[in-house]
């Protein structure tokens, strides 16, 4: 039975994922009780996250366009919500 590179490199990322996934829970398990009461103490800053969350949806606005730009330098038309998905 002749096993392609392709489902070869899939089974390899599968098993490295599996391994870092792996060492994360064993390297995590051994310090839970520091990790946990570090999470009690997280704050999150929304004064920050807000408009970096803006910032994020601007590029991806301006990604679209631009894409929408180039399509159309080829005399091809595509309305902004179908370019976004």
């Amino acid at each position: 039975m002749a096993v392609s590179r392709r489902r070869l490199f899939r089974a390899g990322q599968w098993i490295f994922a599996a391994l870092v996934l792996f060492f994360a829970f064993t390297a995590l398990a051994g310090q839970w009780n520091q990790v946990g009461a570090r999470l009690l103490h997280i704050q999150f800053g929304w004064e920050h996250i807000a408009p970096a969350t803006a910032v994020i949806f601007v590029t991806y606005a301006l990604l679209i366009e631009g894409w929408r730009r180039i399509l159309s330098g080829w005399d091809s038309h595509l309305a902004f919500r179908p370019a976004a998905r």
